[in-house]
């Protein structure tokens, strides 16, 4: 037998934010409808986690490659002798290390798009195809060693990453899982490099595709 005693719960009496950039404030601005975080809701630490991983995931669909929900965090101030809390969430600037100065989170845009076809998954070193046949296909790069084993064609039908666009991590999933549907592959790896262009940062992606074994029937 238990007998618990929970107590009086805190509530939350008001909701600010803390958010010293004007452009994820606005991106935050256009999804405030779907926050999980209301007034009068009880404190719930759970809530408020899954709401600090609803706006990272806004974040990253959106072209900010380099953010994490431990870039937000909450500051939760209680009045003495009342069960009321005044929550609010804020945006920590961007640090790589500790010791690196703070800087104002960059939003990424696609460079270039590269598939690498590679039946032994040589190790390759990002920008340098030594040994590689290449060609180009619609903008996009294919590099192979002895013969392309998928069409270009196909290739670029199936990847939602477009040279041009922000970065998004929804993208990189629903490649990963068009790709996925292509019984000839084997493996698939999608990676990205971050280059500077005309001073602003931009990413290259390599999209490396691993064939499986041959298949055969016979009577």
């Amino acid at each position: 037998y238990y007998d618990v005693t929970a107590g009086k719960p805190y509530v939350v009496q008001s909701i600010k934010y803390d958010i010293n950039d004007p452009q994820i404030a606005a991106l935050l601005k256009q999804d405030s409808a779907k926050s999980l975080l209301k007034e009068k809701m009880y404190f719930d630490v759970n809530v408020l986690d899954a709401d600090r991983q609803r706006i990272t995931d806004k974040l990253l669909r959106n072209g900010y490659y380099k953010f994490n929900k431990d870039f937000l965090v909450y500051q939760a101030d209680t009045t003495r002798n009342t069960y009321l809390v005044d929550l609010t969430l804020k945006l920590l600037p961007y640090q790589r290390k500790k010791e690196d100065p703070p800087q104002k989170h960059r939003q990424y845009l696609v460079n270039s798009v590269n598939f690498i076809a590679d039946s032994e998954m040589t190790p390759i070193r990002k920008g340098s195809f030594t040994g590689f046949d290449s060609l180009s296909y619609k903008g996009y790069n294919m590099y192979y060693k002895d013969k392309m084993f998928l069409r270009p064609k196909l290739l670029v039908d199936f990847n939602r990453i477009r040279p041009g666009e922000f970065y998004s991590e929804r993208d990189v999933q629903n490649t990963y899982s068009a790709l996925g549907r292509l019984r000839m592959l084997k493996y698939s790896n999608i990676r990205f490099k971050e280059v500077n262009v005309s001073d602003s940062t931009k990413l290259d992606a390599y999209i490396v595709m691993s064939k499986g074994q041959n298949k055969s029937v016979s009577f």
